[in-house]
């Protein structure tokens, strides 16, 4: 009788749906626990979660979102039911995490694409293969902890997930834009998780598991942003004059985007939660309030803009103006108004 190991296909028998799913989770353990890296490794952090502390319940107050932060804002939602909050808390935190691990899994497909035209002994192709890795292990955080949540939230809209599959033709033949594609997803994201922490430290109930899936994730996006960062300043000027024109242009447009499929849940996503459309408009851009939230999103995007003369300019820098950017900007919204 022939032996198989467990790493050996079996094509003579297929598995029923149950014993495949056991099989494959196997294999993902395994994978987790013997970690081979090429390079040295100074520490090894991982969310224990099974701990008691991470445990979601359903009747869990810490679930419920801050007055002051997103859909918690709202009057709306401040007057549910208590149980009513913690459903939609929990569906609206979960829903966040899916996007982001879809947004992470269009990354990546651009970054590989990209590195397949870089040298091997690249730095630019080491970092961004080591920011890659760091994708993968946040989109399996972020999925860990919506399967545990258990809301099975919507993601992305489906045009986002239609336009990700021309990421990697962006990243190929245009990589200033690319980078600033992954800032838009990246930047408001950041300052949103980094909100909320300091809410927590300053006495805000939030989840356990929630708090330390932020933490782990703003603390490697810092590396990520800083790299993206500074990509673009090392390379805005290998543009020519019209492609930075086209450039300053469809700036303020890629944050609309990127704000919407990020932050703003989709008309499924809304429905699932039982939002009323006036509610969904007034807290995510329409209002006011709505419009300012959007703007603080990408304030350290917009100093970068005028850095690289996208925008207002920089005397600092020397810099100039670019009057087609200021135009855009202030066409998106995403200027404040004086």
């Amino acid at each position: 009788m022939t032996s198989h190991n467990e790493g050996t296909p079996e094509y003579s028998t297929r598995l029923d749906k149950g014993d495949y799913e056991s099989r494959v989770h196997r294999w993902s353990k395994k994978s987790a626990e013997v970690y081979n890296n090429p390079f040295p490794v100074k520490t090894v952090n991982f969310i224990d979660w099974d701990s008691p502390e991470f445990a979601v319940t359903p009747d869990d107050d810490r679930w419920i979102m801050p007055s002051n932060f997103d859909l918690g804002a709202s009057e709306w939602y401040q007057q549910l039911p208590r149980e009513k909050q913690i459903e939609i808390g929990m569906y609206r935190y979960a829903h966040v995490a899916k996007v982001g691990s879809e947004f992470e899994e269009a990354l990546i497909s651009g970054i590989a694409l990209r590195n397949q035209l870089l040298p091997s002994d690249s730095e630019e192709k080491r970092y961004s293969t080591h920011e890659a890795e760091e994708e993968e292990r946040h989109i399996l955080m972020f999925n860990e902890m919506v399967n545990r949540i258990g809301s099975k939230p919507h993601g992305a809209p489906s045009w986002f997930r239609n336009m990700s599959a021309y990421v990697g033709f962006v990243a190929r033949r245009f990589p200033v834009a690319f980078w600033a594609v992954v800032l838009a997803g990246e930047e408001p994201i950041d300052h949103t998780q980094r909100r909320l922490l300091e809410m927590g430290r300053n006495g805000t109930p939030v989840h356990p598991m929630l708090e330390k899936v932020m933490q782990v994730h703003v603390a490697e996006e810092a590396r990520h942003i800083g790299f993206a960062d500074r990509f673009q300043k090392q390379n805005i000027d290998k543009l020519s004059p019209l492609q930075k024109k086209l450039f300053a242009a469809s700036l303020p447009l890629i944050l609309l985007l990127a704000s919407d499929a990020i932050l703003k849940p989709s008309p499924k996503a809304v429905k699932a939660m039982g939002i009323p459309k006036e509610v969904a408009e007034q807290v995510w851009w329409k209002s006011e309030t709505g419009r300012k939230t959007r703007q603080d999103l990408f304030i350290n995007t917009g100093r970068r803009a005028d850095i690289l003369g996208l925008r207002n300019g920089d005397e600092k820098t020397g810099a100039p103006k670019n009057k087609l950017g200021q135009l855009a900007w202030r066409l998106s919204g995403l200027s404040p108004s004086k």
